[in-house]
This record gives structure tokens, C-alpha cells and sequence, in this order.
């Protein structure tokens, strides 16, 4: 107390001590102000790196969705392209068919014929004509009345296969002599059995209506589709098609896009380009399998960004905002920052997923995802809206794992073969509500496997109905004229039991009239003859009957010796007739496989007939077709061999003997349909079909499929046992 009052009794040191407090007063607040300064410099040049980092990463994943959607887009395009060019190359096979018809077999190609004018008529796949050239160029067969007689010998799309192109040809938009409209001309060559030029089939196509059907799919209201020729031509435009529909773009521009299919020649590839009107584009380019053509899907560049561009401004300005404020607010900003951040993330998120579910809904197919665990049991099912459509009735909603759908009960076997092999591809038909069918093509692949043994599976269903249809036609035709060469045989095996019948008949009446009464036994017995070669008959009738129908069920199992019994009952009078025996080797308790009955007694028929007509030169006595079957493992496939003595396959056909309208037979023979129609009812079983020659002369074919069971228990037929013959 008393130092204190010492002080305060001082005026003259306190006058002392007061400029070095207000001194020290004024170096604390400078001392505060630089470390606030410090501190506010630091935090702002901290901000600015971060948001600089935030900025580029958003700017990468924002470049990298976009890139996404582009690629999706174009894949999806692509598809309805590969879908219309499937369905020009039917339009091509069954103008083929037209081009050998000859006699009888013309008959049966009127309803092709009108077939295909009732497409060219409805602009069905935008085709406005199909037409066949002979090898002069002079049009000899086309949809469009009296157009016969045009001479097309100075057209490209004819030189280019008289000059030895084998390859489909697409032609660049031109006027149509036949139609009278700009049209795109898609081309295959027909050749002889000797591989000789002898004309062009052409399906003339509608530039325009192409690109109405492309600009009809829901993604090209984001962008435009643009289809190219190799060389850069400009077939279709979903954008202002009269403008550039049969312009050329750069060569610098095509070297480029060639540049990007190189480095994806299987899939969609992207790139940044500049638009006609100097704006920034993302643009996915695909290639268009087995056609010398490309897809391009553009859309701006800036839209696709605009997100980050806002995200970018909005930053700045809360950067700009927080180095003026206290240490509170620069907090309170942070916090506000964060959940905008959050907000505008889950926006995206949310905008994203709805343009991918609004594209997966768009496609012509429906996608789903299915999760299997490690065990192969179905535990979560997401499906496209576009399913319910597809399948006429009601889908669950995503990750519902019930499958309410009338699919059969095989999908989850095809899931699990997905599951196996990676990818796969199956058929089936299902029934619709109002009592239709449809027929659905299910493709499966596997997108990722999980720690557990489990796996996510992503797949399409689409619609195969009208597809279906056209090959059935072109099966018809097949049978057809596979009773049409073996009409001859077929009176014969027919004759057998009428002459049977018309002698017993005789040998009765002669009987009651010598012997009256008592002749009754013999009589009897004589019309029992006469009820067996009927039967007989009724069956050999029944079977024909049956083998002309259309068989376009689903697989089941089935017999491998029912299929080669039905088919001897077919071609025997014809083999018969070629003094050809026939060998069996089908072990007893042979597994049933998967497939359909009446398909594959085509396939072993076309195969027998092959083997009958590679064997007119062969002396009589080793004229024999030998037919077994083998099981190497239990859950092995089934072997079926079918070997002839001819004269064998020379080596340069045998890579070409599946493919449609290739025959080495005489003209009037055949129509190079069997072979190629046996591959396609094989591998629709989920089987294999391969040829080759043998080492002491012939070939032999053979077949693989999967076993579906175990033989049934009744006994084999005779005609079945080991090393029986004919």
C-alpha cells in the first residue's frame, strides 16, 4: 500500500510510465494487426490453392461425365444403325434367294417377292426399293412397278462389284433411276458356285427418312447424330439433313476421327472438336461393325459444363467475400460453402443419374443390373422402365428382388453362365397379357465381381420379334426347296405302300371271287396288310407335314435319336435312290440335349442331302454316310458326326461353307441357304457346327451340343443300335 500510494502521490513518474504503456499499448495492437494480416493472408493464399485444386477436379470429373454421356449416346445410336443394317443384309439374303429360284422353286419365292415390296411400299428400315442387276447392269427384278430393263452399268455401286469387290458397298446419297428419290444405295455382289460375278442385289435406301428415324431417339434432342461413309461422305443428319446429307467433310477432319476409331476400333471413342460455328464440341465417333461406315454424336461443350463454370464463379466470390470479413464470418463462410458444395454435388448427382436413366429408357432395348451372391442365387433386380413395355405387363421397382416378369425359368441358368463365362447371349419367347408372344434377346455381361464370390451383371433385352420373322421366312423357303429336290425320292417312299395296298386289294378280290366264303382268313389277312401300309402312309404324310411347319419354339430337351429318325423318314427315299447305305452309331441311353426337334431333323436332313450329292461320283459300293454320337464326359457337350466318302471340300471353301448363298453345287441344285441356315438353328441352341476333310477322302461334320438329361427309359428304335444300316 505504501508503493501504491507512492505512485499515485507522484505526478511526475506517472507523467513517466504513461508514453511507455500507450508505446507498448500501440505495439500489441500492430503486433495483432500483422498476425491478423499474416493470418489473413495465409488463409486467403490457402483458399485459393484449394479452390484452385477443388476447381480442377471438378473441371476432370465434370469433363469426364460428359465424355461418359457422349460415348453412351453414340453406343446407343450405333445400335439402332447396326439394327437397320441387319436388317437390310435379310433384305439382301432374301433378294438373293429371288436370283436362283428357278421352275417349281419360283412358286415358293411369291411370297418372298411380296414380302419385300410390302416392306419397300411401308419404308420399313427407310428402304425405298430393292432390286436385283444382272451381270450387265441392266435392273432385272424390282419392288418398284415397271422399273424392269433400267440399265444401271454406269452407277458405282454396280462397277464396284464387277470390278471384284465381294464386300457389302454403301453408295453416296444420288437420285434413284428405279425410285425416282435421293437415295443411298447398300450393295452385295451375286456370285456363281465357281465364285463368278453374276450381278448385284441393291436395297435403296432414304437418306432422309434415316435421319427422321435417328432424330427420333430421345438423345438426339442433346445433340446431333451424324452417319458417315468411310471416306467422310455424309449419308444422314439428324441436324439440317437437306444441307449436308452427300457433302464431304475435311480430309483432315476424317484422318482425325480415323485417328480416334484406331485407338477403339470396337467401341466408342471421344474427342474435342470445333463446330461449324467455331463453338467447343464433345464428339464420340464409333465404327460401325463389319461396314465401312461411322457414327458421330456432338453436343456442346459449354451446356455439358455449366455446372462447373457456376460452381467456379460462386467460389471466387465467397473467396473474395471471406478475405474482408472476421475470423466468425470466414468460418460462417466455410460452413456455407461446404453445404452449398454438398447441395450443388447432390444436384449433379441427381441430374446425371436422370439423364442416364432417361437414356437407358430411350434405348430400343430394356437394360437391367442383377447381383448374384457367391452361391449363383439372385438377390437384387434393377430394371429399365422400358421392361414393362418390352414384356407387356407390369416391372417391379428397382431393387426389388422379385422378378415378376413372364420370362422362363432358365434366366437365372443364363445368370449363372454370365456369371461363369463373363457374357453370353440366349433367346427366348414370352407370353404377353393379351395372349401375343414376343420374342426377347437377352445379352448379359459381367461388370465387376465382389469380395464374396458374388457379381454385378448388366444386360439388354431386346426385341427380336420382326427379326424372328424374316428368318423363319427364309427357313420356309430352305424346307421347301429341300422337298423340292428330293420330290422324285419322296413319290417314291409315298409309292411303296400304295402299290402295297392297290396288290392286297387285288389279291382279296381275286380270293373271295375263287374261293367265295372260305376264302374269308385270307382275306382278313390281306386287309390287315392293307390297315398296315395305310398307317405306314398316314405316317410318312403325318411327317412331311410336320417337317414344313415352322418350328420357332423355345429349347427343350430332346432325343438325338428321334432327330435322326425323323430326318431318315424325310431323306431315306432319297438316299435310297442314290444306292447309299447308312451306317448308325448311337449308343443305347444317349442324354437328351437342348434344342428343337423339328430344327435339328432340318439340320441332319440338309446334312444328309450334302452327303448324297457329294457322292455321285463315288463308286456304289463305298457309297455310305456314317451317323454317330459320343458323350466323352458326363457334363460333357454331345457329339454328333455325320461323315460321307465324297469327294471332300477344296481348301479354300472350307473357311466360306456357312456363309448364306455360297454353294459349289450345280446351278438349279441348291441355294446355298443350308449350311448357313444348319449353322444359325445350331448356335441358337447354344451349339457349335465345324467341317473338315477327312484323311482317306470325305468330310465330316460335326455338332456339338449341351446334354439336358439323362435318355429316356423306353427302348430305342431299331433303326438306332449300334451299326445298323439301310
Amino acid at each position: 500500500m505504501v508503493a501504491g500510494q507512492a505512485d499515485h502521490g507522484d505526478p511526475d513518474r506517472a507523467a513517466r510510465l504513461n508514453p511507455l504503456l500507450l508505446h507498448m499499448h500501440n505495439w500489441n495492437r500492430t503486433r495483432t494487426a500483422i498476425a491478423g494480416a499474416i493470418f489473413l493472408l495465409c488463409w486467403g493464399l490457402g483458399g485459393c490453392y484449394l479452390i484452385t485444386q477443388h476447381l480442377a477436379a471438378s473441371q476432370a470429373v465434370a469433363e469426364h461425365r460428359a465424355t461418359q454421356i457422349v460415348e453412351d449416346a453414340v453406343q446407343a445410336v450405333g445400335q439402332q444403325v447396326e439394327r437397320t443394317l441387319a436388317a437390310i443384309s435379310t433384305l439382301h439374303a432374301l433378294g438373293q434367294v429371288i436370283s436362283v429360284a428357278e421352275g417349281e422353286q419360283s412358286k415358293s419365292i411369291a411370297l418372298v417377292e411380296r414380302h419385300l415390296r410390302e416392306i419397300s411400299a411401308d419404308g420399313r428400315f427407310a428402304v425405298l426399293q430393292v432390286g436385283l442387276i444382272d451381270a450387265a447392269g441392266v435392273l432385272e427384278w424390282s419392288t418398284v412397278p415397271n422399273q424392269a430393263g433400267l440399265d444401271l452399268s454406269d452407277r458405282e455401286h454396280f462397277l464396284v462389284h464387277r470390278n471384284g469387290r465381294t464386300a457389302p458397298f454403301v453408295s453416296m446419297p444420288l437420285i434413284g433411276r428405279a425410285s425416282g428419290r435421293i437415295s443411298v444405295q447398300v450393295t452385295r455382289p451375286l456370285l456363281t458356285e465357281d465364285g463368278r460375278f453374276s450381278g448385284v442385289v441393291v436395297v435403296s435406301v432414304d437418306p432422309m427418312a434415316l435421319s427422321v428415324r435417328l432424330g427420333d431417339l430421345p438423345i438426339t434432342s442433346q445433340g446431333v447424330v451424324t452417319l458417315l461413309r468411310h471416306d467422310g461422305i455424309v449419308l444422314a443428319r439428324t441436324e439440317e439433313p437437306a444441307r449436308f446429307i452427300g457433302q464431304q467433310a475435311a480430309p483432315a477432319h476424317v484422318d482425325r476421327l480415323n485417328a480416334s476409331l484406331a485407338s477403339a476400333p470396337t467401341s466408342a471413342a471421344s474427342l474435342m472438336d470445333k463446330g461449324i460455328h467455331g463453338r467447343e464440341l464433345f464428339v464420340g465417333v464409333r465404327p460401325v461393325s463389319n461396314w465401312p461406315l461411322m457414327i458421330l454424336y456432338s453436343t456442346e461443350r459449354g451446356p455439358l459444363l455449366a455446372a462447373t463454370e457456376r460452381l467456379r464463379n460462386s467460389l471466387q466470390l465467397i473467396l473474395a467475400g471471406s478475405l474482408a470479413l472476421l475470423l466468425i464470418l470466414m468460418v460462417a463462410a466455410d460452413a456455407i460453402v461446404t453445404r452449398e458444395k454438398a447441395n450443388r454435388e447432390a444436384a449433379q448427382a441427381e441430374s446425371a443419374r436422370r439423364e442416364v436413366v432417361d437414356i437407358l429408357n430411350a434405348l430400343p432395348g430394356a437394360a437391367y443390373r442383377a447381383d448374384l451372391d457367391g452361391a449363383g442365387r439372385l438377390m437384387r433386380l434393377e430394371l429399365s422402365a422400358h421392361t414393362a413395355r418390352l414384356a407387356g405387363t407390369r416391372a417391379e421397382g428397382p431393387g426389388n428382388a422379385e422378378f415378376n416378369m413372364p420370362f422362363p425359368l432358365e434366366r437365372l441358368t443364363f445368370l449363372q453362365k454370365v456369371l461363369a463365362d463373363g457374357d453370353a447371349v440366349t433367346e427366348y419367347r414370352v407370353e404377353l397379357a393379351e395372349g401375343a408372344t414376343r420374342w426377347l434377346r437377352d445379352q448379359g455381361r459381367l461388370a465387376r465381381r465382389n469380395d464374396g464370390g458374388g457379381a454385378n451383371i448388366v444386360g439388354i433385352l431386346t426385341d427380336i420379334t420382326a427379326e424372328r420373322a424374316l428368318k423363319a421366312q427364309a427357313l420356309s423357303t430352305a424346307k421347301l426347296a429341300t422337298l423340292g429336290e428330293m420330290a422324285t425320292s419322296i413319290a417314291h417312299e409315298l409309292n411303296q405302300p400304295c402299290a402295297a395296298i392297290s396288290l392286297a386289294a387285288d389279291v382279296a378280290s381275286l380270293e373271295l371271287i375263287q374261293k367265295g366264303p372260305t376264302a374269308a382268313p385270307r382275306v382278313l389277312e390281306v386287309l390287315n396288310d392293307i390297315a398296315t401300309q395305310t398307317s405306314r402312309l398316314r405316317d410318312v404324310l403325318d411327317h412331311f407335314r410336320m417337317f414344313t411347319q415352322n418350328d420357332d419354339g423355345a429349347t427343350e430337351p430332346i432325343s438325338i435319336e428321334q432327330a435322326v429318325t425323323g430326318a431318315l423318314a424325310i431323306a431315306r427315299g432319297a438316299l435310297l435312290a442314290a444306292r447309299i447305305r447308312l451306317k448308325l452309331d448311337l449308343p443305347p441311353r444317349l442324354p437328351l440335349v437342348r434344342g428343337r426337334l423339328v430344327s435339328l431333323e432340318q439340320v441332319i436332313v440338309n446334312l444328309l442331302v450334302n452327303a448324297r450329292d457329294a457322292m455321285e461320283r463315288t463308286a456304289t459300293d463305298q457309297r455310305i454316310i456314317h451317323i454317330r454320337a459320343t458323350q466323352p464326359g458326363e457334363d460333357q457337350p454331345v457329339r454328333i458326326a455325320l461323315r460321307d466318302f465324297g469327294e471332300g471340300v477344296t481348301p479354300e471353301h472350307l473357311d466360306r461353307v456357312f456363309e448364306p448363298f455360297f454353294t459349289t453345287k450345280p446351278p438349279g441344285r441348291g441355294t446355298g441357304l443350308g449350311l448357313s441356315i444348319a449353322y444359325a438353328t445350331v448356335t441358337s441352341f447354344q451349339g457349335t457346327i465345324a467341317i473338315e476333310n477327312c484323311p482317306d477322302g470325305g468330310t465330316e461334320v460335326s455338332i456339338h451340343l449341351q446334354a439336358a438329361g439323362p435318355a429316356p427309359l423306353a427302348d430305342l428304335p431299331h433303326s438306332a443300335v449300334a451299326g445298323s444300316s439301310i
